[in-house]
């Protein structure tokens, strides 16, 4: 386990630093872009480089089934990215319904660029404390609204650990070919 908290893998996943709300770009984007922005701001976490995190057809199928609002015209906003990017994040591990009602109970709350901002920054620290220490992580601070924290803090929580399984089972079959390459050589 050792190794494995010090590999590439685990230290992509530690260092990831998402682009903050004001770091996304102001102008509205076509699809393409959409895609390399989330995919690119992702990529740290991908344990298949073949498989992006959104395509085209997921795009759609959010905005058919109501997970984001439909783009104006073809181009979609900074808070699209957002909205993408935690779809793009959670549905791993939540269903489409699951996410879609957090988004839509989360919007009715907060503001989407602090609140974006906030996600950002919990989702950091629990990343860099599972994959660098193996300690939880704790709440970087305690937001008025008690209740809608501790829903955050449990839904990292478990996007964090899947990560971390994810990452783990991917190095160690990297550590099998390796071994396998050693013994035919």
């Amino acid at each position: 386990m050792d190794t494995f908290l010090t590999s590439i893998l685990a230290q992509e996943a530690a260092s990831l630093c998402l682009p903050r709300y004001r770091d996304l770009p102001t102008l509205d984007l076509y699809m393409d872009q959409v895609l390399c922005v989330v995919n690119g701001a992702l990529a740290p976490l991908n344990v298949e480089p073949k498989k992006p995190f959104l395509t085209p057809t997921m795009i759609n199928n959010y905005v058919k089934q109501k997970v984001v609002t439909p783009p104006n015209k073809k181009r979609y906003t900074r808070d699209h990215l957002v909205h993408f990017m935690i779809v793009a994040l959670l549905k791993n591990v939540y269903s489409i319904a699951e996410i879609t009602d957090l988004l839509h109970n989360h919007a009715n709350s907060f503001i989407i660029a602090p609140s974006y901002d906030y996600f950002c920054d919990e989702l950091e620290s629990a990343l860099n404390a599972t994959f660098s220490t193996r300690l939880p992580y704790a709440i970087c601070s305690r937001k008025a609204n008690q209740s809608k924290t501790e829903l955050l803090h449990s839904v990292i929580t478990s996007l964090v650990h899947k990560i971390y399984v994810e990452k783990y089972l991917a190095y160690s079959h990297l550590e099998k070919e390796q071994e396998v390459a050693k013994s035919v050589t």
